[in-house]
C-alpha cells in the first residue's frame, strides 16, 4: 500500500512538473518576450516622437511618417510575428523581385528626403526596430521546447533509478519495522 501511494505521488508530481514546464514554454516565455518587444518598440516610438518634437526631424517628414507607421504595425502585431511568417513572406516575395526592389527604393528615398542627420537618425531607429523584432522572432516561440525535451529524455533514466532506489528504501524500512514489531511481540511473550 505504501509503494502504491508513493508511486501515485511520483506520477502526480511528474504530471504537475510537466504541466508547469508546458505552461512556461508555451505561455509564460512567449508572452514575456512579446511584452518585452512591445516595450522596446514603444520606447523607440517615444524617442522618435521626442526627436520630432525637438525639431530634429519634422512630423511631416515622409521617413518619420513611414517609420512611425511601421512601428505601430509591429506593436499591434508583435504577438503574431514569428519565423514561419517570415519564411512565408520571403517565399511569397522571392519571385516578385520588383516588389522587394521598390520597397527598398522607397525606404531609401524616404530616408534621403531630408538632411543627412535625419537620414542617419531614421536608419538608427530602423536598426533598433529590426533588432527588437529579431529578438521577438528568434526567442518568442517554441524554440525552448527542443532543448527541454532533450534534457527530459536525458534525465528520464535517472528519475527511474531514483524512484527505484526510493522504493527499495521504503521496502527495507517496512521490513525493518515489521521485524522490530515481531521481535517486540516475541520478547513480550517470553
Amino acid at each position: 500500500m505504501i509503494m502504491l501511494e508513493n508511486h501515485s505521488l511520483s506520477i502526480a508530481a511528474s504530471l504537475f512538473l510537466f504541466a508547469g514546464i508546458w505552461w512556461v514554454v508555451f505561455e509564460a516565455i512567449p508572452n514575456l518576450i512579446v511584452e518585452h518587444t512591445r516595450g522596446k518598440l514603444f520606447d523607440i516610438r517615444h524617442r522618435l516622437f521626442v526627436a520630432a518634437a525637438q525639431d530634429e526631424i519634422g512630423f511631416d517628414h515622409e521617413g518619420y511618417i513611414s517609420l512611425r507607421s511601421q512601428i505601430n504595425a509591429q506593436i499591434r502585431f508583435a504577438h503574431k510575428s514569428n519565423l514561419l511568417h517570415l519564411v512565408f513572406l520571403y517565399k511569397t516575395f522571392k519571385n516578385q523581385r520588383f516588389f522587394l526592389d521598390s520597397v527598398a527604393d522607397d525606404l531609401h528615398r524616404l530616408r534621403e528626403s531630408g538632411t543627412l542627420q535625419e537620414a542617419e537618425m531614421l536608419e538608427r531607429y530602423e536598426g533598433e526596430v529590426g533588432s527588437a523584432m529579431r529578438f521577438r522572432i528568434l526567442w518568442g516561440e517554441w524554440y525552448f521546447l527542443v532543448p527541454l525535451l532533450a534534457l527530459a529524455f536525458i534525465l528520464a533514466p535517472f528519475t527511474k533509478i531514483s524512484v527505484g532506489r526510493r522504493e527499495e528504501r521504503i521496502v527495507k524500512v517496512a521490513q525493518a519495522q515489521a521485524f522490530a514489531a515481531s521481535e517486540h511481540e516475541h520478547m513480550a511473550c517470553a
